[in-house]
């Protein structure tokens, strides 16, 4: 069990402060260390809809360009992959012209399987015991030691994992991409949440609270993903 302080409160899109909560966890949670790879995305589902595909290191960046519907399936095929019941029952399927899914109603079945993480989650992992601004403490000039921010992306995704890790050996949390949350209450077509920042963004939107919420069915260069999961009891 453990319990998560957001301290100074959630960081909205708007630059806005809300207070914030604490939440208790009666579940143990593992988390990939990345994000989700262009290869592992590819080899998963058979399609990589990424902007950079065609960069020297494209395989070890991360996925992009997804809906959160496209990270579910591959949350379902993964389970599958490594023999776990899939988390998510996808119904009223409607795909684009590629493959990826443009539209679902989203049923989730609980148990073992691999998912997206609650905001909670998310922002636990991301902090590793920390209540500081970032996971490394609230020195911003320091960010580019761990996140492919802005300032030093150069307009583009990089290979996961090349930045310096948090305190609990996850990279990436900050900067890259946008990572998909998943929020069971904001109904089939609500406003989902993705947190951590991005290669475009500055590094406040960086920063362990901030978050943005948008339309589960949002495309952008800036927005991947990372996979987790509750492990059966017992």
């Amino acid at each position: 069990m453990a319990a998560l302080d957001q301290g100074m409160g959630q960081l909205e899109q708007d630059f806005t402060q809300r207070q914030g909560t604490v939440v208790t966890f009666d579940h143990p949670l593992l988390m990939t260390r990345t994000e989700i790879t262009q290869a592992d995305f590819k080899a998963t589902l058979g399609r990589n809809p990424s902007k950079f595909v065609d960069a020297a290191d494209a395989p070890l960046r991360p996925v992009e360009l997804v809906s959160q519907w496209d990270a579910m399936e591959y949350c379902n095929a993964r389970s599958k992959r490594e023999g776990l019941s899939p988390r998510y029952e996808l119904q009223k399927v409607v795909r684009r012209a590629d493959g990826g899914i443009q539209f679902a109603l989203v049923k989730d079945l609980g148990g073992p399987g691999w998912r997206l993480p609650t905001e909670a989650e998310w922002e636990y992992a991301c902090r590793a015991g920390s209540t500081a601004a970032f996971a490394f403490g609230d020195q911003e000039t320091r960010i580019g030691e761990f996140s492919w921010s802005r300032d030093q992306s150069d307009g583009q995704t990089h290979a996961v994992g090349t930045k310096k890790p948090n305190a609990w050996g996850l990279h990436d949390m900050h900067g890259n991409v946008w990572e998909w949350c998943f929020d069971p209450a904001a109904g089939p077509e609500g406003m989902q949440p993705f947190r951590g920042g991005s290669w475009f963004n500055c590094p406040i939107c960086a920063k362990a609270a901030s978050r943005t919420l948008t339309k589960p069915d949002t495309r952008e260069a800036t927005v991947g993903f990372r996979a987790c999961r509750t492990p059966a009891s017992g």
